[in-house]
């Protein structure tokens, strides 16, 4: 199935309306997964042409649905303060692995407002299986990662097998638990 270029856009300023950061807007929107849609969120130009504001994911507002993860402000303080860690960690390991929690919120919230859109607009394709959204996760490794390898000068391996030496991010979100009860 082949999306046209201005209902993804049409869809993604839908989306931001609703307070979903660029980012969020962009992958719910249905571009697809491709190189494209890695230089799609990452160009400020891109970003700009298509919701018309220049720090379009810089914001005060944090994102419905990623909790601000993906969000230019919390990006740069999760680089720095991994670097710093990585740095002090005394590892003379030249790779790493990396593992990324987030709060379940993030999945329910993404998968409410695939709900509220399909109802909203009964097309299948909000959500369906012909759209292979990135997840969160996958983005923020995206975005993230390759910034921290600059930092430290170490290189992120996803083989556990080759480092010993890993790691761990966990996001936390202090109304995790009233979202679930709100199932």
């Amino acid at each position: 199935m082949s999306f046209e270029v201005s209902n993804i856009i049409q869809k993604a300023k839908f989306l931001r309306s609703l307070g979903c950061c660029s980012v969020c807007s962009l992958r719910l929107s249905g571009i697809p997964n491709n190189d494209n849609f890695h230089s799609a969120i990452t160009n400020s130009d891109t970003i700009k042409n298509i919701f018309g504001d220049s720090e379009s994911n810089q914001t005060s507002e944090i994102c419905i649905i990623c909790l601000g993860i993906l969000q230019n402000e919390i990006q740069n303080s999760s680089v720095e303060k991994i670097s710093r860690e990585i740095k002090l960690s005394g590892f003379d390991s030249e790779v790493f692995t990396c593992t990324l929690n987030i709060p379940i919120s993030v999945k329910l919230r993404e998968k409410s407002i695939s709900t509220f859109l399909n109802q909203k607009t009964k097309e299948s394709h909000w959500n369906g299986p012909n759209i292979n959204k990135y997840s969160v996760k996958e983005i923020w490794k995206m975005l993230i990662l390759p910034k921290v390898e600059e930092m430290t000068s170490k290189r992120q391996t996803t083989s556990l097998a080759s480092s010993p030496f890993s790691v761990n991010i966990f996001f936390s979100y202090s109304n995790d638990e009233i979202d679930c009860e709100n199932l």
